[in-house]
């Protein structure tokens, strides 16, 4: 077997939006839900070694792209074996990134698309002002590489 790349989550990026999504669903009920409301089709993605804080974390990751939208699509399981890999977003089972986008009217109608799904139990974009310096870099960095 080759040898893994660890890639070390500490770069800032932009022009996109996070989702945090609430939700019951395992990963393939999550992709058939965000494909229904998208018209996509999400596919799994080559799995990255993460280090967050020390710790190695390899996430699920589905994306697709939109092109009626001219953006991609990404779902992340926010669930480890470990437990979170974003432990403070611990109530969160999902992400769904967006990007490019940088739009706030259409951040509105995908949070409204988004909530609209019932198997979605809480639905919302994540303010990086609301974090804290470290989560702020912990967050900008993870989601940069996926």
């Amino acid at each position: 077997m080759g040898k893994q790349t660890v890639i070390d989550v500490t770069t800032i990026s932009d022009n996109y939006v996070v989702f945090a999504i609430s939700s019951t669903n395992n990963d393939i009920q999550c992709c058939m839900a965000i494909n229904q409301i998208f018209g996509v089709s999400l596919q799994g993605k080559e799995p990255k070694n993460l280090s967050i804080n020390g710790r190695i974390v390899q996430p699920s990751c589905f994306t697709a792209f939109d092109p009626n939208n001219r953006f991609t699509i990404t779902l992340i399981d926010n669930q480890t074996n470990g437990g979170p890999f974003l432990d403070f977003l611990k109530n969160v089972s999902y992400f769904v990134k967006i990007s490019p986008l940088d739009d706030k009217e259409k951040i509105a109608d995908i949070q409204k698309y988004l909530s609209s799904n019932p198997d979605f139990l809480f639905v919302q974009s994540i303010d990086e002002n609301n974090l804290k310096p470290q989560q702020k870099k912990m967050f900008d960095g993870f989601f940069q590489f996926l």
